[in-house]
């Protein structure tokens, strides 16, 4: 039980990291191609995965730590969490493979490399 709720609670963790980083690429994406809406409605769309992820996290954790919940229960429901973490992961990922979005946080110089 506790192996499958920790796993689904890992990948959240994962996924956290993944769309604040997405989302703070975009911003900067947007605010270098001025006048490109591409860019600020994906940094929305990572906002609100991000806030689902967030919950999902919440979730995750409280069935870690609560001791009383039933074992069946909590596997079913450790399986779903992790399945909608890595769906949400291949999902963001593959978006940010589409607009040319790096899934690691971009120094200065890469902003001003894209904005030549």
């Amino acid at each position: 039980m506790r192996d499958i709720t920790n796993e689904a609670y890992r990948a959240t963790v994962v996924l956290i990291a993944l769309l604040d980083t997405l989302w703070t690429n975009c911003q900067a994406l947007a605010k270098v191609n001025r006048g490109d809406r591409v860019y600020t409605n994906l940094a929305s769309k990572f906002s609100k995965w991000h806030s689902a992820a967030e919950r999902l996290n919440r979730e995750a954790y409280q069935q870690v730590t609560d001791e009383t919940y039933e074992r069946h229960q909590a596997t079913q429901s450790g399986k779903g969490m992790l399945g909608a973490a890595r769906k949400m992961n291949r999902d963001a990922r593959a978006v940010a493979r589409f607009h040319d979005i790096p899934t690691k946080e971009m120094k200065v110089s890469q902003l001003i490399r894209r904005m030549e």
